[in-house]
């Protein structure tokens, strides 16, 4: 058993090793922090770009009293509050704290429970039967799931 060899030896020298397990430690928690924080610009454009988008398209005449249904709000009816989950999730990520997992969950909660049932209302007195395919054809929250 040739690992029997060297076990004695790191035993008594135990420093490269830990050496070893502190560094990738740190390469990791970095490489981690800086994917995660690279996240969140790019989840933002999901609830700021959709909005600029809408926004955009709501200045058109022609657009008046219409339904926006283009951009990103084709693959969500609500992506503007997804890209909110997404980006508070991967900052309770980044933290490595079990409190702060609550935040996102609650948020979906409030999201999913509440604003977007009440906003669907709205849209559905508003726009009526056109709201009514849109919402029979789109995720209300979560794209392609919820």
């Amino acid at each position: 058993m040739p690992w029997l060899v060297h076990l004695p030896t790191s035993l008594r020298y135990p420093g490269p090793l830990l050496l070893c397990q502190a560094a990738h430690r740190h390469v990791y928690r970095n490489l981690r922090w800086a994917a995660l924080t690279g996240i969140f610009p790019t989840l933002s454009v999901l609830n700021t770009g959709g909005e600029i988008l809408r926004n955009q398209w709501k200045k058109n005449p022609d657009n008046k009293g219409k339904m926006y249904t283009g951009g990103f709000f084709k693959y969500s009816r609500h992506i503007n509050y997804f890209g909110d989950l997404l980006w508070v999730t991967a900052y309770a990520d980044i933290t490595r704290n079990w409190y702060a997992v609550s935040i996102p969950v609650l948020l979906f909660c409030f999201f999913a429970f509440y604003n977007a049932p009440k906003l669907d209302k709205h849209l559905r007195d508003k726009y009526g039967k056109d709201y009514d395919d849109y919402a029979s054809k789109t995720k209300m929250l979560i794209p392609f799931i919820y």
